[in-house]
């Protein structure tokens, strides 16, 4: 289980910088300009970072598993969706997707750590 959590953090994390080795492919083949490499670079960032609060009050709700599956879903789905994308705007589209997805899926990391791990081990697993 731990393993999993960690590359969902790993994962998200991980998206913020691949899409830059991937920018001089995205001119040439999807014939991005410059405001659509932001747009694809920021939107993902942007998405995340301002779902993060809601993510973690969803998780609260209706439960962190649930929520973290869903995130995990989702953010595969975006995934599939930015790697068959063939505009610009549907690779931005998708990042947007990602963002909103990983923004649900880490925050219940830290739930479920919270919740699994005794206090005594939850530093370490934190730690991770």
């Amino acid at each position: 289980m731990f393993a999993v959590l960690l590359s969902a953090i790993f994962l998200a994390q991980f998206d913020f910088f691949v899409v830059n080795v991937a920018a001089p492919s995205l001119v040439a083949q999807l014939h991005a300009g410059p405001v659509a490499l932001e747009l694809v670079v920021g939107g993902y960032a942007f998405a995340y970072a301002s779902g993060m609060i809601t993510g973690g009050r969803l998780g609260d709700l209706f439960g962190y598993r649930r929520l973290f599956c869903i995130g995990m879903a989702g953010f595969s789905i975006a995934s599939l969706l930015c790697a068959i994308a063939a505009s610009p705007g549907q690779l931005i589209a998708g990042r947007l997707l990602q963002g909103l997805a990983g923004a649900l899926m880490v925050p219940q990391v830290l739930g479920i750590i919270t919740a699994v791990y005794p206090p005594s081990g939850r530093a370490r697993a934190m730690g991770w």
